[in-house]
């Protein structure tokens, strides 16, 4: 556990923790390569920024998560003195239960807001429950008139199922045609990621997802922050994981530490909804390049197919 490392003093480079909690958001042994949701939830606001939207609307999953996510986004959005607002929901995944009266209220926030080509919905809810909130949206002439956006599509919004439950392709077909965005982690696809992503294939068996890239670069940071360190001492291993990243040219892209030992970088692709054979797959209608000055944006004039497998794929 968490308190486990940081009670012993364990260096630690975690290769998939992305949680907001505030347990793992402070200076101490364990740091984090793959990029947190508190730096997803600033990118998406800066996304939603970027497309002319300034006023929107976030419905979350009270979870410890979706709270943390909302607030961030919020703060992004205040801070260029943007409105918003915002509805809780009881998480109920993976039975998922009827969240009519919470999108009735959502529907209601936006119209406050002022419903149009200016406002935006974000869900920050997890897979199943999000169909639910979409069917009833679909039926809301308020919620059918702005743009939405997601900070976990997964696979049920292609299919308009999730698990057991109910077959809502209704749902499926709002996200489509209100043109819902999603993202995920996309670094470079260099010859050398090309080349270890090719030998994964062939000791798998199967497609490796990308996820294993982190791995190896969490692998490869603490190997080198030893050799620096000279000694397996915890709290001197970690001192030198900073200066390791800083001089490692890792294969998902600069490794950039903010002051808890979060990754504070990385390029994302957001991830738009294609008609395909009947249902719909993802594809890619922008990119987000990372840079130390602050980074750009590239909105694609139109799709472009995914290019590796994310957990959106699990």
């Amino acid at each position: 556990s968490i308190a486990y490392l940081t009670k012993n003093q364990i260096a630690t480079i975690s290769s998939g923790s992305t949680s907001p909690k505030l347990e793992l958001r402070q200076p101490d042994t364990v740091y984090r390569i793959m990029p947190s949701e508190i730096y997803l939830a600033r990118k998406m606001a800066d996304m939603v920024m970027e497309l002319g939207y300034t006023k929107a609307a976030i419905i979350y999953r009270v979870d410890g998560w979706g709270e943390i996510y909302a607030e961030e986004f919020a703060s992004r959005l205040a801070a260029q003195g943007y409105p918003t607002d915002s509805v809780a929901i009881e998480p109920t995944h993976p039975y998922v239960k009827d969240y009519a009266t919470e999108v009735a209220d959502l529907s209601k926030k936006v119209a406050n807001l002022g419903a149009g080509s200016q406002t935006a919905v974000i869900m920050a809810v997890w897979e199943g429950e999000d169909l639910n909130i979409l069917h009833h949206a679909a039926a809301d002439k308020t919620l059918s008139s702005v743009r939405w956006f997601s900070a976990a599509a997964g696979p049920a919004l292609l299919y308009g199922v999730f698990g057991s439950g109910p077959s809502l392709p209704d749902a499926s077909y709002f996200a489509y045609k209100n043109n819902l965005w999603g993202y995920e982690n996309h670094s470079p696809m260099t010859p050398s990621v090309s080349s270890l992503l090719a030998y994964a294939k062939k000791e798998l068996g199967r497609e490796p997802r990308f996820e294993h890239v982190y791995l190896y670069d969490a692998i490869q940071l603490m190997a080198r922050a030893i050799l620096l360190a000279g000694t397996y001492d915890g709290p001197s291993i970690a001192v030198y994981i900073p200066r390791a990243a800083s001089i490692y040219d890792a294969a998902t892209g600069p490794i950039r530490f903010d002051i808890n030992g979060d990754r504070d970088s990385g390029d994302l692709a957001y991830t738009c909804m294609v008609p395909a054979g009947g249902d719909y797959e993802y594809q890619y209608c922008a990119y987000y390049y990372d840079d130390p000055s602050g980074g750009k944006f590239d909105i694609l004039k139109s799709p472009e197919p995914r290019d590796r497998n994310f957990c959106v794929e699990c």
